[in-house]
């Protein structure tokens, strides 16, 4: 769902300002670029966005400006998500658990986070949970799955061959 940044930000003081940018759900903040000399300005709310298109951590909390070429534009995930990624993109109904890639972003040390999958017709297959402590992130699949890659945005996917199993990393600040 689209929301304004007024709506999923209503204590940020700054939020009514960003009126040409949207969350799209709660965890994907869109900014698209409104000029003809590719600038794009965006406000980041307080906390880690991790760049979509580069997976580099940008810390909000203030406005940004950078040059964009016409393949991207300002696209940042809120810390703690994992987003569950089809494996289509000819298409838009196919089975979605079936082979899908999983990315946590900017999970913080101590914080826990979640994904639910569902399938085709709107079903729970499988939830996804990552915990970190440290410079390890572990991770529980709880419920059916088939093949699966999964890894921390910036990084590496690996195909985990069951349900409970660490991923460490130097992506993790």
């Amino acid at each position: 769902m689209m929301r304004p940044m007024l709506l999923e930000f209503p204590d940020d003081r700054t939020a009514p300002f960003a009126d040409t940018q949207y969350m799209l759900g709660d965890s994907i903040l869109v900014a698209p670029v409104m000029n003809s000399n590719s600038v794009g300005e965006y406000y980041l709310p307080e906390g880690l966005w991790t760049d979509w298109f580069t997976g580099k951590t940008v810390q909000g909390g203030g406005w940004h400006k950078q040059q964009y070429d016409y393949f991207t534009l300002p696209l940042f995930v809120r810390q703690n998500t994992i987003l569950v990624l089809g494996s289509h993109d000819d298409r838009p109904d196919y089975d979605y658990e079936e082979n899908p890639e999983i990315r946590i972003f900017g999970i913080q040390d101590g914080a826990t986070a979640s994904a639910d999958v569902v399938s085709q017709t709107g079903g729970h297959k499988f939830t996804v949970t990552a915990a970190r402590s440290g410079k390890t992130v572990t991770v529980h699949i709880e419920g059916e799955h088939g093949k699966i890659r999964i890894g921390i945005a910036g990084g590496m996917l690996m195909e985990p061959s069951g349900n409970d199993f660490s991923i460490s990393s130097n992506l993790l600040k």
